[in-house]
């Protein structure tokens, strides 16, 4: 009988073991199957890569050609401040500087308040754009074939030994790129998930070369 006993006593103190091991496992797993959502981030930007071999299809400037010398980007809204208008289709731009650029991606880069303002909401006037265009400028002296590219180091002193100042349209972001694009980040944004938010801007957005 005091053997039978023992013999209850030591499995009762296995099975307690095993249970508080599995409650363990199962608290570990639960802390894993939780996802990192972030926070939000007001500095945070928007990189517009180049779409990879751009070039080879399209004969035009190469993606870093392009970071280097792009100059602003352009699009049409029916939004602007976050605010819908059927009536009206708003011009937008945005400049580069060259703080904005980074020639080892190589990327063009936009504010994330563009798409999620400071206080935390979501702005859809890129989001909901179209003709999406990156564009240089061209300073021509006249009478010559010298033609400047600009870049935001030119200064002012030798932008002004030319006479004409033409916008020459480089590239462009594909409406079906800022079509797929928009709904995964609406969908984050709803959820609170910044790290997904964060993750398409890095992303998600793709530019090409006119010819």
């Amino acid at each position: 009988m005091l053997q039978t006993i023992k013999k209850f006593t030591e499995m009762k103190k296995i099975i307690l073991l095993l249970l508080s091991v599995m409650a363990l496992v199962l608290a570990s797993c639960n802390k894993k199957e939780i996802p990192d959502k972030g926070k939000l981030d007001p500095n945070a930007t928007i990189l517009i890569r180049p779409i990879a071999g751009a070039r080879s299809t399209t004969g035009g400037l190469t993606g870093l050609e392009i970071v280097k010398q792009g100059h602003e980007i352009k699009f049409l809204s029916r939004y602007s401040d976050d605010k819908y208008n059927e009536e009206t289709i708003y011009t937008a731009s945005r400049g580069f500087s060259e703080a904005q650029r980074d020639l080892t991606i190589p990327a063009l880069k936009m504010w994330g308040t563009d798409v999620i303002n400071q206080k935390g909401n979501y702005v859809r006037d890129f989001t909901h754009a179209y003709d999406i265009y990156i564009t240089r400028l061209l300073y021509i002296k006249e009478g010559t074939t010298d033609t400047l590219i600009y870049d935001p180091t030119i200064k002012t002193t030798q932008i002004g030994q030319f006479d004409t100042v033409i916008t020459d349209t480089i590239a462009y972001i594909p409406e079906d790129v800022i079509n797929s694009v928009r709904p995964l980040i609406e969908s984050a944004y709803a959820d609170a998930n910044y790290t997904e938010v964060y993750r398409l801007f890095n992303e998600a957005f793709t530019f090409l070369p006119f010819e």
